[in-house]
């Protein structure tokens, strides 16, 4: 089975042009992927691919132009599903792109990322459902950061 979806972020958030950091961004993103999945038995196999794009910012700290490449990323998922109502899923992804300019000046902000993941979820009732997760960055560049997160979630389907 294959999918197609396309995300748009609005500018939305306050944005103070006289601020280097900001809630807003004041630009829109559009980020369109792809992806495809493969089911046999209880097990699934996805692989998605997105690019994100972005609008200019005029505005950046009082009259400058931020302007940004586009961000790439490719996922691929692992998912088993056996009988009773739970679940657990596998994940990596890469991240690359996104540096910027401000005036035609490049930053040096290129982009690359592998993140991985381990979730295991269950259905409490027939709307609803709790979920671990386990998420970890590891950047491939000297910026940003290695992070490790942890989430505990529940959803709730009306």
């Amino acid at each position: 089975m294959a999918g197609a979806a396309l995300a748009v972020v609005l500018p939305l958030g306050e944005y103070q042009k006289d601020k280097l950091l900001n809630l807003g961004q004041n630009r829109f993103t559009i980020r369109p992927q792809a992806g495809v999945v493969h089911t046999r038995g209880p097990w699934s196999a996805e692989l998605t691919g997105s690019v994100s794009l972005y609008t200019d910012n005029h505005d950046f700290l009082v009259s400058h132009k931020r302007e940004q490449d586009a961000l790439f990323a490719l996922q691929a998922h692992a998912i088993y599903t056996p009988p009773g109502g739970w679940w657990v899923s596998l994940s990596a992804a890469y991240d690359w792109g996104g540096e910027s300019t401000i005036d035609g000046i490049a930053k040096g902000d290129h982009r690359e990322d592998f993140l991985y993941g381990l979730a295991t979820g269950f259905a409490l009732g027939p709307q609803s459902s709790l979920q671990l997760a386990y998420v970890a960055n590891r950047t491939q560049t000297e910026l940003g950061a290695d992070t490790d997160y942890l989430a505990l979630g529940c959803s709730i389907r009306f």
